[in-house]
Order: C-alpha cells, then sequence, then structure tokens
C-alpha cells in the first residue's frame, strides 16, 4: 500500500528466510521486542538499526510499535518498484 518493500510473516505459507530471501524487505516492524526465530531469521541477511517507536495500544504484549531499518550484510538491496515512468524509458540508440 505504501510503496515500501516489507512483507509480513504472519500470512502465505513461504518461510522467513525464504521470503526474506525472495523479496529482500527494507523494514521491519515489531511489537515490543523482535522474536528469537524472526530476529534468527533477519539476521541472517541484515542488521536490524532500530529508528523509530510508538506508544500504541493498551495491550501490554502491543503497546510499543518499533521500526526497524533492515541494512544488508550480504550486498542484498531491498527491490526496487517499478513505476510507469521507469517502464517507458526506452533504451538509448
Amino acid at each position: 500500500m505504501t510503496g515500501l518493500p516489507s512483507i509480513c510473516d504472519d500470512f502465505g505459507t513461504m518461510e522467513l528466510e525464504d521470503r526474506i530471501a525472495a523479496y529482500r524487505p527494507g523494514w521491519f516492524v515489531a511489537w515490543n521486542y523482535v522474536e528469537d526465530d524472526k530476529m534468527e531469521a533477519l539476521s541472517r541477511f541484515y542488521k536490524l538499526t532500530r529508528v523509530a517507536e510508538f506508544a500504541a495500544m493498551d495491550d501490554p504484549d502491543r503497546n510499543l510499535m518499533i521500526v526497524y531499518r533492515l541494512d544488508s550484510k550480504q550486498g542484498i538491496q531491498p527491490k526496487k518498484r517499478r513505476t510507469r515512468r521507469n517502464s517507458l524509458v526506452s533504451p538509448a540508440g
């Protein structure tokens, strides 16, 4: 919806490591902390850099939303979105 390269680890049939390799997200959002299994999958590819946190909801398990930027460890860059402008550019020559 926002155009940011991201994935949701709660839906679908792919393992999180496979999704990370396939979709190369640029961001990760967690409630309160990053769970161990998610950190293990993410840390294989990325260094998580905490960039923001927001007080949210009144549930003690989900009262802090934390935004992490995923900085590549292995030269993996987030996929670039193709825009209509980019797809219409013809090669020179």
